[in-house]
């Protein structure tokens, strides 16, 4: 049944989709590979012999009571097998699915909670919100119901302003088409995918009620349904216009029917997507009706639909967990989640540690930058450059910049920055984990970018997948971060905003005031003239915060630094630098294109030689597992007597704070002896 779609699998056995998600939760053995279970145990057995027959056959099985007595060998059920009003039926073979549900399947209840007729009450039950009519179930799954992307994207303004003359009607609607098209083309691409798709099912289950009411109201005037495709009947029938009545009554009996437990930000989803979609036929001057989320209407649904869960969750006895401040993850659970991506790539070995390398540094860096998950999923290699953190003593403090000119809440493209230092702890280091990810990308995979041109690296992702080398989704990110929950039992109720929200609260702990945490967080709101073209720096407290040091600054020293890398070794690292740095600069001289992200760049990469050296000494020898060990320049002499070096002089150095105190203090005894000495000749010229 693996090979067919969710919703086709629901048809099959005869139950709702919610039902089939809710199976997989709690019966998550049977829908794992079989490479992740116990060989030897009896669930393995089951589930081989369950592989190894047809789809149909186990379907087969599927609809017959739970009685091996009563299986054949072929999937078939025998003649025995006793029917639902106690009759003998005859059948010898799995019947299709049409005939699944018929009177000659048995009725049972089947000990996993599936089963013909085992749809759970509270799952589409007669008092459930958004139950549909069949016919109207019937009428959206039949095709040509679905508005097209033509249909979406026409835009033409269907009346002019009363002074406008009849001359001026190709200028008004050119500018209205290339409103709209900028209005949608500033959307992010998987943003505008989600609102298409909520906008198509807006519009055909609006369609699909009209056709039934014209079919209601004229039945002898209307064709068969295999005659007449659906909508197309009657041209006024397909102007459906956003208003609040519809968008509630979208929400409740068709969101809600088709997904009853769908979340707060699903639904906020939908209501976004249909009110983009009423912006954009007010500017076609098509709707008149007023602003949907103005209205009293979708207030009281939205308000009444939380507090409908907050009721239904705490009948149901929901984890208590969620949502505490015990909700994520604290600082030391912080530092568990990244030694489980490093023991993952220890664990993996060569072909997997790729995606653990890459996923260890997407969590690092989201943290350090309390990023959204497209903040880095989106990010360009043409994006990085180093900043240099001010007031940083007694050590100077370089940082990684990224550019985020689009996200979520950006799409105006205003000029927004993520940023983040290295970590006084070399194991929860964001930008020791950046290192670590491009070497085992540009040096081992041999992708060092070509700078030859914009053109040629401009669009170069900074996160790419493991097979085809495009943009990661979302999915890569939330999977590996549900599996690394699950395995140190943490309990989060968000997967890819968790880094946000985690970090945010780690700072705040610290002392960082709420400013500088919006200012870091990027959660400033559009139209701030004082955030977007002046203070256009960065928030100094979350950045000390989020790298282990006291905000206040004065204590930044990281003991890893004390020795840089002998030159010969860290050349081994990306040898292209040299070479494309002069390329770029020669180019630069006889006039070519400018590149300065380019030479940006390449400087971001020359530290990250050193970062990466410096922390491999100490990584490898806590993590001497890791296979990235057992390559070049890692194997070499060099590297070994570099970092036996590093290991010996770290504990030997004292901290720059001890040393400024111990030589203050016979300063501080001199001084002292003077006061004294001159207190008492001022005594003794009073007496």
């Amino acid at each position: 049944m693996r090979t067919i779609s969710v919703k086709e699998r629901a048809k099959k056995l005869g139950v709702g989709m919610p039902t089939m998600y809710d199976w997989r939760k709690s019966y998550p053995e049977a829908w794992s590979a079989l490479d992740k279970l116990d060989a030897n145990s009896p669930v393995t057995q089951e589930m081989r012999e369950i592989m190894s027959r047809q789809a149909m056959q186990n379907l087969g099985f599927f609809l017959t009571p739970d009685d091996p007595a009563t299986w054949s060998a072929s999937g078939a059920v025998s003649s025995r097998t006793a029917s639902a009003n106690g009759t003998t039926s005859t059948s010898a073979s799995a019947q299709p699915t049409s005939q699944s549900r018929s009177t000659t399947t048995p009725s049972f209840i089947r000990p996993d909670g599936l089963g013909p007729e085992a749809e759970p009450e509270e799952t589409f039950g007669g008092r459930g919100p958004g139950v549909l009519p069949p016919e109207l179930v019937q009428q959206l799954a039949k095709e040509g119901a679905l508005v097209t992307e033509d249909e979406i994207a026409a835009v033409h303004a269907t009346s002019l302003d009363v002074d406008a003359g009849p001359g001026a009607a190709p200028y008004i609607n050119e500018t209205i088409d290339l409103t709209l098209h900028l209005k949608q083309s500033t959307l992010a691409p998987k943003v505008k995918e989600n609102w298409d798709r909520c906008k198509r099912h807006f519009l055909a289950f609006w369609r699909c009620l009209n056709r039934i009411r014209s079919q209601q109201q004229q039945p002898s005037d209307v064709s068969s349904d295999d005659d007449v495709p659906i909508g197309r009947s009657d041209p006024e029938e397909e102007e459906i216009l956003v208003s609040e009545q519809k968008l509630v009554t979208y929400l409740n009996c068709y969101v809600l029917h088709k997904n009853p437990r769908i979340g707060d930000e699903g639904v906020d989803t939908h209501i976004k997507a249909i009110v983009n979609l009423w912006e954009t036929q007010t500017l076609q001057g098509r709707n008149h009706f007023p602003h949907p989320r103005e209205g009293a209407l979708l207030k009281a649904f939205t308000k009444a639909l939380k507090q409908g869960r907050s009721a239904l969750a705490a009948a149901r006895l929901d984890d208590a967990w969620k949502h505490t401040l015990k909700d994520g993850y604290d600082p030391e659970e912080h530092e568990r989640i990244s030694r489980w991506y490093l023991k993952q790539e220890a664990e993996g070995g060569q072909e997997d540690e790729a995606s653990w390398v890459r996923a260890r540094f997407d969590f690092l860096m989201q943290h350090a930058i309390m990023g959204r998950s497209e903040d880095l999923r989106h990010a360009k290699l043409s994006s990085l450059y180093l900043y240099t953190v001010p007031q940083s003593r007694p050590q100077t403090c370089k940082a990684v910049v990224v550019s985020i000119r689009h996200s979520k809440t950006n799409t105006e493209a205003r000029r927004e920055f993520g940023i983040a230092a290295r970590h006084k702890n070399v194991e929860t280091c964001p930008i020791g984990a950046l290192a670590l990810y491009l070497f085992q990308r540009f040096h081992l995979r041999n992708e060092f970018p070509d700078l030859s041109s914009r053109a040629v690296w401009y669009e170069l992702n900074l996160l790419v997948d493991d097979e085809d080398r495009g943009e990661i989704t979302w999915s890569d990110q939330a999977s590996v971060l549900r599996q690394a929950f699950s395995d140190l039992g943490i309990s989060s109720s968000k997967l890819t905003h968790a880094m946000r929200g985690a970090a945010a609260r780690h700072a705040y702990e610290a002392g960082c005031s709420e400013a500088s945490i919006r200012i870091h967080g990027r959660w400033t709101a559009s139209g701030d003239q004082l955030i977007e073209r002046y203070l256009t720096g960065i928030a100094v407290q979350p950045v000390r915060a989020l790298s282990g040091f006291n905000i206040e600054g004065g204590d930044h020293y990281l003991p890893r630094t004390i020795l840089d890398p002998p030159t010969t070794l860290a050349s081994k690292i990306w040898p292209q630098i040299e070479t494309s740095e002069t390329a770029v600069r020669a180019r630069h001289a006889s006039g070519g294109q400018k590149d300065e992200a380019a030479l940006a760049f390449l400087e971001v990469m020359r530290w990250l030689r050193v970062v990466l050296l410096q922390d491999a000494a100490l990584l490898s020898t806590s993590f001497p597992s890791l296979p990235i060990w057992s390559v070049e320049p890692f194997t070499s002499e060099d590297f070994r007597t570099f970092r036996s070096e590093l290991v010996s002089k770290i504990p030997d150095t004292p901290h720059p704070l001890e040393v400024t105190i111990t030589e203050l203090i016979p300063r501080l005894d001199h001084a002292l002896a003077d006061l004294r000495a001159s207190s008492a000749e001022t005594t003794e010229a009073f007496k």
